[in-house]
């Protein structure tokens, strides 16, 4: 990407962002934004003033708010290493064990799909943006776990895999936006209780 030139170039803030730096915070900026206010409480104001970058800045590359909140979206990073180890239980140990820790340290993510789920209705082309780079592939990879786990016979065939990630997926999600606020004083560490959950899915869909 070229380097800014014109009048912003001679009234720039000395120590700003230039270039794919500016690219890189006014994104960042954007994300952290949706997170705490939602796609109807952003403002390309906000943005650029977290971003350290001037309004033109913004506007010289996105044409509307939409359109930064899109790139923003996709920008979104993913780990999507495959889980293997051949055996479902302790895929499923290990996947959620890092999903829930990766929820605690870094909120972001469950923060973005708390707004964007509220407000779908109203941004159906940005949420459907979300689902397709944050959602679906999460979803394809949990897929091929049970779907891998039926070939083992390690759970029932007659089992969807939409319903294991509903029990699953969801009770993790739950719980850490909700329960451990409401019982702060659970018995159980975070590695327990996902190890409770799991084992305790695994009685209901299990072949033996």
């Amino acid at each position: 990407m070229t380097t800014t030139s014109g009048p912003e170039q001679g009234i720039r803030k000395p120590g700003r962002p230039r270039s794919a730096q500016a690219h890189k915070a006014i994104l960042d900026a954007t994300l952290e934004l949706l997170a705490k206010e939602g796609i109807q409480g952003l403002s390309i104001e906000a943005v650029a003033d977290k971003a350290g970058v001037g309004k033109t800045t913004i506007y010289r590359r996105w044409a509307s708010k939409d359109e930064l909140v899109i790139d923003a979206i996709r920008e979104v990073q993913i780990n999507l290493s495959i889980v293997d180890t051949g055996n479902f239980r302790n895929d499923l140990m290990t996947l959620f064990k890092n999903a829930y820790q990766s929820m605690m340290t870094n909120p972001l993510l469950g923060q973005l799909a708390l707004k964007f789920m509220g407000e779908y209705q109203n941004n159906p082309e940005i949420f459907q943006v979300f689902l397709t780079q944050v959602l679906i592939p999460r979803f394809q990879q949990f897929r091929h776990m049970v779907e891998q786990a039926q070939a083992r016979e390690e759970i029932r065939r007659d089992i969807n895999w939409m319903l294991v990630i509903d029990l699953i997926g969801g009770s993790l999600y739950f719980h850490s936006i909700i329960t451990r606020f409401l019982l702060p004083s659970s018995s159980f560490s975070p590695d327990e209780w996902v190890e409770k959950l799991i084992e305790t899915v695994m009685q209901g869909i299990g072949t033996k």
